[in-house]
Order: structure tokens, then sequence, then C-alpha cells
């Protein structure tokens, strides 16, 4: 189980985790958010962090108010 599928557990409605840092998303924990998006269990952001000299963005999950 990845670390953004325990949050989703316990979240409540509204919260926040970053869930990958990086110029483009990849990975274990990015397909987990995914699959918790298209449950309808997330709500998923792409936020610039820097511009320079590479663009960096967090990757946050928002937790809906749907139950597990």
């Amino acid at each position: 189980m990845t670390k953004v599928e325990q949050w989703a557990k316990t979240a409540d409605q509204g919260s926040r985790f970053v869930y990958h840092i990086g110029s483009v998303a990849f990975g274990e924990e990015c397909r987990a958010a995914r699959d918790l998006y298209n449950a309808g269990l997330v709500l998923l952001v792409r936020k610039r962090q820097s511009k320079w000299p590479v663009n960096l963005f967090e990757y946050i999950a928002h937790r809906t108010g749907k139950k597990l």
C-alpha cells in the first residue's frame, strides 16, 4: 500500500497530500493517486513550485467527501 493510499483511508474531506514533487508525475505513488481519482476519492492538482532552472511541480491529492 502506498503512502497516498494510506493517507486517503483516514483523511478528512478537504485534506491535502503532496504525493510527488518533480517536473513529471511518474511512479507507483502517482499511479495510486490516479486510481484514487478515478474512484472519486480525491481531486488531483499540479502546483508550480519553481520555474527556473527547471520546472518543478508539487502533485497534490485533495480528499473529497466520498466514502471508501
